[in-house]
């Protein structure tokens, strides 16, 4: 198999890891009922799922013998793959979980959120007639699936996971020496 398809497979395979990680979990808080008190712990569950298979996901990368050296703009495409991976699976999953599972758990929850921000302070009434309509239109786009996949891609493009873990994921480059005798 060659370099590119071994770099793209373990892409697609760590990104769809995370992924259903990031769907299990999510999902954990429906399960359990933990809208109001236990979504913290969940999080950052989460959180530490996300960074523990970017590290391990890298650090195969780092020990794998490659014919170019596995520098950091490898090392952030690579992690740019698996986060977009994860994202595709994670929509996948928010998708189907409002759909199907939850009956519209995901859709009720945005449905509070707009209704808080048109109810929290004076606005003017052409705003909130705007805000009123876009809520609608808002709801109705949850229920298609391509929203909800590029949702997904778009919550996992995060900065700090996106250019910090190539920093430490890299080969170090050996200093070259130059013997003059």
């Amino acid at each position: 198999m060659s370099e590119r398809k071994i770099y793209w497979r373990r892409a697609t395979d760590w990104g769809a890891l995370l992924g259903l990680l990031i769907v299990g979990l999510e999902s954990l808080i429906w399960i359990l009922n933990l809208e109001e008190n236990g979504t913290t712990v969940i999080l950052l569950l989460t959180e530490l799922a996300i960074i523990g298979v970017l590290w391990f996901s890298g650090r195969q990368n780092v020990y794998t013998r490659w014919s170019k050296p596995y520098n950091y703009g490898r090392s952030l495409g690579f992690v740019a793959l698996v986060l977009l991976f994860a994202g595709i699976v994670r929509g996948a999953g928010l998708f189907v979980t409002n759909e199907w599972l939850t009956d519209g758990y995901y859709t009720n929850i945005l449905k509070e959120q707009l209704d808080f921000t048109l109810n929290s302070g004076e606005m003017p009434e052409p705003v909130r007639a705007y805000l009123e309509q876009s809520k609608q239109e808002v709801i109705r786009y949850m229920h298609n699936p391509l929203v909800c996949m590029l949702s997904g891609v778009f919550s996992m493009f995060d900065l700090v996971l996106l250019f910090v873990p190539p920093i430490f994921l890299r080969q170090k480059q050996e200093k070259n020496t130059i013997n003059n005798e």
